[in-house]
């Protein structure tokens, strides 16, 4: 598939005209990966993030008994979006290959250019990334709550 395509696909970049999305495609790289496959470790330097075509990505943090899964991420979504909200922050995780994954990478610098070239764009792709994190963290907290009643009742 096509880079444009896995852009158009993504809820990152509802909205965002043809041109526009032409724009950041032709600075953005389709990757095809293997099971086991790591595409960055946490502490890393972050400058990109990635959509998933096909495939899954597991996003693991390390803990004192080792790596921990934190949660699998599949088509359609994407990840490695929080290194481009504060400058200068290294990989919060570690992202690896779950099965045979295709990806589309895409450079912090080529939505920042797009920003720049098209407020209405930049308005877009951020109100839909807000979105997107509210939706997680809403999730987080009733994740949350659920263990923190079922530890409760164990109690």
């Amino acid at each position: 598939m096509p880079a444009i395509d896995v852009l158009k696909s993504s809820p990152l970049f509802k909205g965002v005209s043809e041109m526009d999305l032409q724009t950041l495609a032709s600075a953005c790289q389709m990757k095809s990966t293997i099971v086991g496959e790591v595409l960055f470790h946490e502490g890393e330097k972050s400058s990109s993030l990635f959509l998933i075509q096909s495939g899954t990505v597991g996003i693991g943090k390390m803990a004192s008994g080792g790596d921990e899964a934190v949660t699998h991420v599949g088509a359609g979504s994407h990840f490695g979006e929080m290194g481009m909200l504060e400058s200068n922050v290294k990989r919060s995780a570690t992202a690896t290959v779950q099965e045979p994954t295709q990806l589309l990478e895409v450079p912090y610098s080529a939505i920042e250019t797009l920003v720049q070239k098209s407020p209405q764009a930049g308005m877009l792709f951020y109100k839909n990334l807000a979105s997107n994190l509210a939706g997680r963290i809403r999730k987080t907290t009733e994740d949350l709550t659920g263990l923190r009643g079922l530890r409760l009742r164990s109690l």
